[in-house]
Formats: structure tokens, sequence, C-alpha cells
């Protein structure tokens, strides 16, 4: 829905209708994206976009890699998406990036404390992060984090729970999405544990019921780092033309969505001649800065992978959420 609407913004109905070719898997198939994406490359289209979520655009990556066909994926992190080539990008930051951000903004805010990482090794986004907090912040002489992992029901086994009831840890850093870490969740209600939390940023693109319950029954802080957020001085635009088209606020997802439809319809606009895989890539190259998204200006580099965005800090509120970074 949204990409549809930022493509028809900058490329009008009649000529969206024409070139846009659509394709989904419904099945819950851990490789239904191969599927799709093989279906659409078999139709010889001139790009690909969409395949959102690390796992998706991971299988994706690798099966364009080196076929030279322009592929952007939707805010996607894994660190691996800048290693299949010049003509893949995600409109994403790196997971480095976000974890470089995340300790940062910890140094700031819990100088010299304590904090409990929690890890669901189910989950992608998680494990990247583990990987690159062993890699390159556990010896971090200013902060002090204990890696705690969930457990196959993914909840806390009960010796680290009883660690962060003795109210042994300052914080709490939650590096999986919201869906992942309900169970967790759950057990920290039901245990009466109210530790502050600082979240990756797919917290910050989370409408879920586990985010509103959270919040609500939360006292002590929750931080999330986010690329957008509906009350910005960037997504003004987007959200008053979503309103006056849908009649409702926007998703985070949605304006995900419509600044890849808008960088695609920017980079359709540039092609000169036929639309080949060529000359759409050629095209998008020649500015690979887009205006005017809800994210206001993003750029991508010549090499490919992750945008040059770099996540801001919320603290959420249950009425609204507070930039503080």
């Amino acid at each position: 829905m949204a990409f549809e609407f930022g493509l028809i913004e900058s490329l009008g109905e009649e000529r969206t209708t024409k070139i846009l070719v659509r394709n989904q898997d419904n099945s819950g198939s851990k490789i239904g994206a191969i599927k799709v994406a093989n279906e659409l490359l078999n139709q010889n289209v001139a790009a690909l976009f969409g395949f959102s979520g690390s796992h998706d655009s991971v299988l994706v990556g690798k099966l364009v890699s080196g076929k030279n066909i322009l592929t952007i994926v939707p805010g996607s992190m894994h660190n691996d998406l800048a290693s299949f080539g010049d003509a893949f990008y995600t409109t994403g930051h790196s997971m480095d990036l976000e974890v470089q951000n995340t300790i940062e903004f910890i140094d700031r805010t819990f100088p010299k404390a304590r904090g409990a990482v929690i890890i669901n090794r189910y989950a992608v986004a998680s494990s990247s992060a583990e990987k690159i907090l062993i890699e390159k912040h556990l010896n971090n002489p200013r902060i002090s984090l204990k890696l705690m992992y969930l457990n196959k029901d993914l909840n806390l086994d009960e010796v680290d729970l009883k660690f962060l009831r003795d109210g042994k840890f300052n914080f709490l850093y939650f590096t999986a999405y919201p869906e992942a870490m309900v169970n967790f969740a759950n057990q920290l209600e039901k245990s009466n544990i109210d530790i502050p939390v600082v979240a990756a940023s797919s917290w910050g693109l989370g409408d879920s019921d586990l985010l509103r319950r959270f919040i609500v029954n939360k006292k002590s802080p929750l931080y999330f780092s986010t690329d957008w957020i509906i009350h910005s001085k960037e997504s003004k635009h987007f959200t008053n033309i979503f309103k006056l088209k849908f009649g409702k606020e926007p998703s985070p997802e949605n304006a995900l969505g419509y600044d890849l439809g808008k960088i695609v319809g920017e980079t359709i606009s540039r092609v000169e001649g036929s639309m080949t895989r060529a000359s759409v890539l050629k095209a998008f190259k020649k500015n690979l800065c887009f205006e005017r998204l809800s994210v206001g200006r993003l750029c991508f580099m010549e090499t490919g992978g992750h945008s040059s965005i770099k996540p801001v800090f919320y603290q959420f509120k249950s009425d609204k959420s507070l930039r503080i970074q």
C-alpha cells in the first residue's frame, strides 16, 4: 500500500500500473522470498524491490549477487547486505552502526553501569548483534555487559532471572524485535522486574499489542532507536499526505514502504531510453541521494549495501515518544 503510494506520487497512477509487476508468497515458507524472486527474475524484470526483514533480504541478496540487477530492500540491517555487490542496497543502517550507536547511548545514559544483554538466538537480528558485541564491545572498560540467552521457550532460565530480581543490573539491552521477546516480556511482568530497557531499533517500528502493554505497565524508562518517527520534522510531509489519502496516521512500516516507492519512482523517472536492467541501475547511480522522504534525505554508497542514515534515540511515553538524541 505505502510503497505503491510513494511510487504513484512520483510517477503517476497510469505509469505505475503499466510498469509494476507484483508477486508474493503467503505459504509461510522460510524460503518463500527465493521463490518470489526467482519467479520475477524469470519474467525478466528490470529491478527487484521489497523483501523486508533480515532473513528474506539476505536470501535474496545471495540469489541476485553478481546478476547486476538493481535490488533495494526496505530497512534491513544485517551486515551481510553489504557483501552482495554494487547493485544491491538496503534503506536501513548496518548492524555494526546499530550496535555502536546503542553502546554510545548506554555509555551516556548509564555511565559505569552494569547491564544485561538479552539474546534470542532464534532471531537473526539478535544473533547478529551478539556476534558484534562479542567481537567489539564486551571489553569496554566504561560499561559492564553480561550476555543472557533466552531458552527454547524464549524465557530466561531461573538463574539469570534471579540476577535481575536481585538488582544486579542497572539496565537491560533488548537485541531482538518485539515479537521475538513476547515470552520474556511476560516473564518480566510476572516476576515484577522493572528495570530500564534500551531496545533495538526494531522496537521503533513495532505497533504490537505487546509493545503497548509493556509500555503501559512499565514504570522505569524504555528507550529505543529508530530511523523514523511520526512526529519528527522530516516526516511531516509524508504524514500529512498519508492521512489525507487513507484517513489515519501512518505507521513506521508505512514510512519504510513509502520511502522505497519514492526512491524507485525517482530512479525510473531518470531512465533514458528503454527500461532494462542496465538502464535502471545506471539511472539509480546517477545520484545516490534522495530527497523529501519520510526520513528527509537518504543517501547510498556507490559500492552498495546500507544507507547513510543514522538512527536516533527516543524514550517511549504512553501517549508519545520523546526524542532525546
